[in-house]
């Protein structure tokens, strides 16, 4: 038990120091591109790390981005143990915000406050239904749900820019976007002038819920068997098609879930650009987190505070925001690379050698004594 426990504990350094490596290697390149633009890379990155911390407001912008992402991410992760991959969370998220404002716009007003429950659930349903057909056709088809994911995206965003421009355009409004939600509709700001909303609980509720399910659950038990291996999980008397089904589906129903959050917490009604890339981001915040509850937590928040001081970084040191995404891009690719079996194997070999060589001065030394 105590070298089972030694391995997970090295492993996890390992981890760790994996992704402080690479981390460092991504600021040491993205400091040529801002030496290009002819910038002092301390002052830039000073702004990009510090400035969120400056004031309640930045910080509030912080954890802003940082709820649809962890909601996304838990969404993502359920996806991933099971061996899967969601790729179709902007647009569930986007029908998840659709039906927030088809049920304030419809019945909202009978509900009053319920309202926004009745929305989370619509919003549940109608992201768990655009899950569950790129499970469904992975069950039955072995469709890869990459690509329907990928596909049903296209789909929906294009739909719910039909509706923003049509039949649900708001009354006089010069741009495309729906009525927004009612007053009692909206989560409230715990900071007065601040984006900071006690949204920030229901994202961590969700990243309970995952834990209590996929460490204290069978359910979890047989979704992480599944991932382990099919063949194994077959044996098992686990059948994949019904839990590819049923794990794309819950996939979904928290993106969707994620979509309701952002309508009643900031954005308060569907327009262009709503999504903003939630579901790509928070399928790297799951994978930097590596589908554990509290690492997905962690990477939220940093990619939220690399979002927020870069806007900051924009204004104060004239670099523009894509460095924020090449220094992300970077880092996934150092993680990935540096956990990789082969750069697992150099190290391995790296270390075996030098443990050689210190038993070899060991027996010099010995020798000449």
């Amino acid at each position: 038990m105590n070298k089972i426990n030694k391995q997970k504990t090295e492993g996890m350094l390992r981890t760790v120091s994996v992704i402080i490596l690479s981390f460092i290697a991504a600021l040491i390149l993205g400091s040529v591109f801002i030496l290009i633009l002819g910038k002092d890379p301390i002052e830039t990155y000073r702004q990009l790390i510090f400035s969120p911390f400056t004031n309640m407001g930045n910080f509030g912008a912080v954890i802003r981005n940082m709820i649809p992402l962890t909601i996304v991410a838990v969404g993502v992760s359920f996806a991933g143990k099971c061996g899967l991959s969601n790729l179709g969370g902007d647009g569930q998220f986007l029908m998840g915000a659709l039906a927030m404002i088809i049920v304030s716009t419809t019945v909202g007003k009978y509900l009053g406050s319920f309202s926004i429950i009745a929305g989370m659930v619509l919003g549940i349903v109608f992201g768990a239904v655009c899950g569950g057909i790129a499970g469904f056709f992975k069950a039955k088809f072995k469709v890869s749900e990459i690509i329907t994911t990928l596909m049903i995206n296209y789909i929906v965003q294009y739909f719910i820019a039909w509706l923003d421009h049509g039949p649900m355009l708001k009354a006089g409004s010069s741009t495309p976007q729906t009525e927004s939600v009612a007053e009692y509709e909206r989560i409230p700001r715990i900071f007065a002038g601040t984006t900071f909303s006690y949204a920030i609980f229901i994202a961590l509720i969700c990243v309970i819920l995952y834990w209590i399910v996929m460490e204290k659950s069978l359910f979890g038990y047989k979704i992480k068997a599944l991932g382990g291996s099919v063949k194994a999980a077959a044996y098992g008397g686990i059948r994949s098609d019904s839990y590819y089904l049923k794990v794309m589906a819950i996939s979904g129903a928290f993106a969707g879930f994620a979509g309701v959050v952002e309508v009643c917490s900031f954005a308060y009604c569907v327009q262009d650009g709503i999504s903003n890339d939630y579901g790509f981001n928070g399928l790297m915040v799951a994978l930097l987190g590596f589908y554990s509850p509290w690492g997905m937590v962690l990477a939220a928040f940093f990619f939220s505070l690399l979002t927020a001081g870069g806007n900051v970084m924009q204004v104060t040191s004239a670099v523009p925001t894509t460095l924020v995404d090449m220094l992300r891009g970077l880092m996934i690719l150092f993680i990935l690379f540096g956990l990789s079996g082969k750069a697992k194997k150099k190290l391995r070999k790296f270390q075996f050698g030098a443990k050689r060589e210190k038993e070899k001065a060991a027996q010099a030394e010995s020798e000449v004594a």
